[in-house]
């Protein structure tokens, strides 16, 4: 457990798990780290991770079932952070501003 009796967080262990294996073809399970697609931070940061480019749906028709697979397209940069995902995911979605 981490800090306060709170899951420590997953991020981190995602994008490694990402940048160890580019150019392979990986399961929903694999890249969710033992855990089935579902309502949770995981699930949510997959799907975040593919709008990047990060990763790429193998086929689109079980995109978001357990028999999912997914390519591996690139590895992250080095120290990268959940806020620079969020400035990218700004960015992606036409919300990005000088200021941001």
């Amino acid at each position: 457990m981490g800090r306060n009796g709170k899951k420590p967080p997953v991020f981190a262990d995602m994008v490694n798990f990402i940048n160890n294996n580019v150019g392979k073809i990986v399961s929903s399970e694999e890249i969710l780290l033992g855990e089935k697609p579902g309502r949770n931070v995981k699930t949510a940061y997959l799907y975040k991770f593919v709008k990047l480019g990060y990763v790429v749906p193998v086929d689109m028709a079980s995109y978001i079932t357990e028999a999912a697979s997914y390519k591996i397209a690139r590895a992250f940069p080095e120290h990268y952070t959940s806020v620079m995902m969020k400035n990218d995911l700004k960015k992606v979605n036409g919300y990005a501003t000088s200021n941001n």
